[in-house]
């Protein structure tokens, strides 16, 4: 009766039927999943990498379209600019328009004598009666008329004291060469490496979920099963002491299996510690109180993990978030090539500008506004730089190459992990099948002891080591079950199907 006492206390501590358990929600694997995916920073702080790439994406999308903007300046002039337009007193010489339009001297504009040299061509006389060329000494001409002009003393004041300037420009690139179209594809793979790393934080977080869920379970077996040897030897200490009493055995034999009690009570309290800090680390993996206790659907039962004869690593190979990330960099490293050689190529550009500006430099800077607009085709044509541009390109050729390399390598160390992965699954399974037959043999070896201890034709010895290897044999179980589940998870976790 004592007995079965403590087994129905310990099942009521492990299904939590108690008052506040009952109160509670049951958890199945796949809700700490989704708590643990909802909860977890690594996630949050990958989609938000995420999110940021691609806003990233985005703007750079834009360097496709006209940039617009408009600039505007005010200027405060302490002094404004000052020419001196000043002119003397001026006599000047008054001739006649000659037929072409031109201002020329005539000989009726002189109080010179012209006599004729011959030929029709006629010439000036000095004052001492000498032809001369008037072209050559123009100062022996007497002027008969001239016009007076008076000094005049005038300053030219230009602008204001207050200047105001503004403007709209729109640029619009016509031809860069091809580096804005591999810039905007690069913004793109480093979106795509970002989803993957969303994908990655994900597929570890239900993986180190999964480990923590199927722990708790495993410890949960563990005390039960200490919890059973505590009553197995219970009453192997009650009825040793009854064949002392007969004198069957001596009080030796009695103290070794009280000792063998302490141990198991002993093992009992290490196992409902481990059970509690088992199910802090789960309550922390999905984001709930550490205190707070937990009822899990799902138990270390019968049922064997085996895997099926699908291709695993073929699935790792379309799956994996780190290979999606490795050929988003061997994609950008041939944009980085692209963008190398199109220094190589001539830029072309619009601007088109429209301009406000006080003082109205187009009005004789009077104080209104004047504006005017101007449209410029720009061209930039690269000749020669030290073969700087080649040294580039080589450089982008080679990260192409090494990031290929890397991929290659990705690709054989994960098919490794794969097949590892893979042969760990099968070895679980076999294991927990001669877990199986191995605590079935056990069990019967202890009741055959038992049953000879009572005929007096073993000792207490023989007994307890059948309790040993019967506990021994139901631990590795336990063991073997919670191994068989977590390889299974790994599996799906390095083939790339865990949140398939």
């Amino acid at each position: 009766m004592k007995t079965m006492k403590k087994v129905m206390l310990s099942i009521l501590i492990l299904t939590g039927v108690t008052s506040a358990a009952t109160a509670q929600r049951a958890l199945t694997l796949d809700s700490c999943r989704q708590m643990a995916l909802r909860h977890n920073h690594e996630v949050l702080i990958a989609q938000q990498d995420h999110a940021a790439a691609a806003s990233l994406e985005k703007a750079a999308k834009t360097q496709m379209l006209p940039d617009i903007s408009a600039n505007g300046a005010f200027t405060y002039m302490n002094k404004l600019l000052r020419y001196d337009i000043s002119t003397p007193e001026l006599n000047l010489p008054v001739g006649s328009i000659a037929p072409d339009g031109s201002w020329t001297i005539t000989p009726g504009d002189t109080d010179n004598t012209w006599v004729d040299l011959g030929n029709g061509t006629f010439a000036p006389l000095d004052a001492e009666g000498v032809p001369f060329d008037p072209t050559v000494n123009p100062e022996k001409l007497i002027i008969s008329d001239w016009a007076y002009i008076p000094a005049i003393d005038t300053t030219l004041e230009i602008g204001q004291h207050h200047n105001f300037l503004g403007g709209v420009n729109i640029t619009q690139p016509v031809y860069m060469g091809g580096k804005i179209r591999e810039l905007v594809k690069v913004a793109g793979y480093t979106e795509a490496i970002a989803e993957s790393g969303v994908a990655k934080a994900q597929a570890d977080v239900v993986y180190h979920v999964d480990e923590a869920y199927y722990r708790v379970l495993q410890v949960q077996q563990k005390v039960v099963l200490a919890t059973e040897a505590v009553s197995l030897l219970e009453n192997i200490v009650e009825d040793v002491t009854n064949y002392k009493e007969e004198g069957l055995i001596t009080q030796n034999e009695v103290m070794q299996a009280q000792v063998k009690l302490n141990e198991a009570n002993l093992n009992l309290i290490k196992a409902q510690n481990g059970l509690k800090l088992s199910q802090m680390a789960l309550n922390q993996a999905i984001g709930i109180e550490l205190s707070q206790e937990l009822i899990l659907t799902d138990t270390l039962d019968n049922q064997i993990f085996r895997i099926s004869d699908g291709n695993y690593a073929g699935q790792a190979m379309v799956h994996r978030p780190e290979l999606h990330s490795l050929e988003q960099a061997m994609n950008i490293a041939e944009s980085q090539v692209k963008i190398a050689r199109s220094r190589y190529l001539p830029n072309v550009g619009v601007t088109a500008s429209y301009l406000f500006v006080t003082p109205n430099i187009y009005d004789s800077f009077g104080e209104d506004f004047g504006s005017d607009w101007n449209v410029m085709v720009a061209c930039n044509i690269p000749i020669f730089h030290w073969n700087d541009r080649k040294h580039t390109l080589d450089a982008s050729k080679n990260e192409s190459v090494a990031a290929q390399l890397r991929y290659d390598q990705a690709c054989e160390m994960i098919t490794l992990q794969v097949e590892q992965a893979r042969q760990h699954c099968v070895e679980s399974a076999e294991t927990v099948v001669l877990s199986e037959k191995n605590l079935l043999q056990a069990k019967e070896n202890l009741k055959i002891h038992r049953d000879n201890l009572e005929e007096g034709m073993c000792t207490v010895n023989d007994v307890l080591q059948a309790e040993v290897m019967w506990h021994k044999a139901y631990d590795q179980l336990i063991e073997a079950r919670a191994q068989n589940r977590m390889n299974y998870s790994y599996l799906e976790n390095v083939s790339g199907i865990s949140l398939k």
